[in-house]
């Protein structure tokens, strides 16, 4: 798994396994599918703000739908969190946003015990797939054709904007079903 070999997967899901945190943020993942985050982002005093929440309520929901279709074991395994990157990449977030919310939200870095360790995680576990450039291709080419949909779908602007906007994977057609 990227920069992780074996061993080190094994211990990090042998630590999560043991950890009330790991527990309840698979729970709060769970959750997540019947949460309304939409007032909460509403409520955020700076666009960046705006962007992390957004950026965590999208990651808990698609982790809850990967554990309701797979199972609560998915959520202890890095490749998942690599998944659930490349899908908010897709969707327009940041790397350092993604990063920053997967270090606190995901239940293998949850787990961890200092903030070295969770970026450690990180550079590790998730930048190799995120900046392969076969992944970087298929997000161009991704972005490209919604884009494209937008101009075609609509005539006025300003729905143009919102269409190329939208983050929610769900309405990019992109989560797990």
């Amino acid at each position: 798994m990227g920069g992780l070999d074996v061993e080190t997967v094994q211990g990090l899901v042998k630590l999560a396994l043991g950890s009330d945190k790991s527990a309840g943020q698979i729970q709060k993942a769970e959750a997540a599918l019947t949460q309304d985050f939409d007032k909460r982002h509403e409520q955020a005093k700076s666009d960046y703000a705006r962007k992390i929440i957004q950026c965590t309520a999208e990651y808990l929901k698609e982790l809850g739908r990967i554990i309701k279709i797979y199972g609560k074991h998915s959520a202890l395994d890095p490749k998942t969190d690599a998944e659930i990157a490349i899908k908010l990449r897709m969707a327009g977030f940041s790397l350092s946003i993604i990063y920053q919310v997967i270090s606190s939200q995901s239940p293998l870095a949850i787990a961890l015990p200092d903030k070295q360790s969770k970026a450690a995680y990180v550079v590790k576990g998730l930048k190799p797939h995120i900046q392969n450039s076969n992944v970087w291709n298929l997000i161009r080419k991704f972005n490209y054709e919604r884009r494209q949909q937008a101009y075609e779908k609509f005539q006025d602007p300003n729905q143009q904007m919102a269409y190329i906007n939208e983050y929610r994977l769900d309405k990019l057609a992109i989560a797990t079903t």
